[in-house]
């Protein structure tokens, strides 16, 4: 959680305990009061709602901006494989990814198939066997297969 979020959950925890410590005190003392539901209101339930409201609010702001980030770091590390892709002629394997960025090579492949669902890349396999990934768009305009240099 950032600073601002942080702060608007602290304080709807401390509203909350603030409501219900009230009405355990008003539950402990032995003179009730026929007229003591506006008391009950105002310094009770109002704060549990509204502290209940600031947590529930902040919390949900905070799982939607870190959805957000986490969308926003998958398009910059597809931006980078494509500048890796760009310096590797257009061919990338599992193993280059993982070189390249310091990364286990089960996410490097992750990162490279979302290249492939995204429409970015295909996957091909040399003659070798090597899984090589293709981004078509960068491939030098040469004559021939372009999984030969593999």
């Amino acid at each position: 959680m950032k600073k601002g979020e942080k702060f608007g959950y602290y304080s709807g925890v401390v509203l909350s305990l603030f409501g219900v410590f009230w009405f355990v005190l008003y539950l402990a003392v032995e003179t009730k009061q026929e007229n003591d539901l506006p008391f009950l209101i105002a310094i009770v339930f109002f704060p549990v709602l509204l502290g209940s409201f600031l947590i529930y609010r902040n919390k949900k702001k905070a799982k939607i901006r870190m959805e957000k980030e986490k969308l926003e770091n998958g398009k910059k590390s597809q931006l980078e494989i494509m500048k890796l892709a760009a310096k590797k002629e257009g061919r990338l394997t599992v193993s280059d990814v993982s070189i390249h960025f310091s990364i286990d090579p089960k996410e490097s492949e992750k990162l490279l198939d979302e290249c492939v669902s995204n429409k970015i890349a295909e996957i091909r396999v040399a003659g070798s066997g090597i899984v090589v990934y293709l981004f078509k768009e960068l491939l030098p305009n040469r004559e021939g297969d372009p999984l030969e240099m593999i």
